[in-house]
């Protein structure tokens, strides 16, 4: 029975991290996709604000609740993920390509 007791210990323990680890991402993507909306692209910061905003349990349980989504939290959260991925790449590769252009400008000021 001890052993039991110890066994289910280590599970709720990994349940309450993995519960930290979602809810930390989700707070993370949010505060990045409202900075990606505002300086780089308005179309990647919203996608990587939802992704972040799903991550987190509020928004997850009137998911699955009030809108009578069937999904698990499996496919939620790789849908979350997919979409912050998306939103963060497509964010960096805006941001090099601006910086790009910004910096052929200066050379062809330069050159004038």
């Amino acid at each position: 029975m001890d052993q039991d007791n110890r066994i289910l210990f280590l599970f709720q323990v990994l349940l309450l991290l993995g519960l930290a680890a979602s809810v930390l991402v989700g707070i993370i993507s949010v505060l990045h996709g409202i900075v990606t909306f505002a300086t780089v692209h308005k179309g990647f910061g919203l996608i990587t604000f939802i992704g972040g905003l799903i991550l987190l349990p509020i928004v997850k349980n009137a998911l699955r609740t009030e809108l009578k989504l069937g999904m698990t939290d499996l496919y939620l959260n790789l849908g979350a993920i997919l979409l912050i991925i998306f939103g963060l790449v497509s964010s960096v590769e805006e941001k090099a390509n601006q910086q790009s252009k910004q910096l052929e400008n200066i050379a062809a000021a330069r050159e004038l």
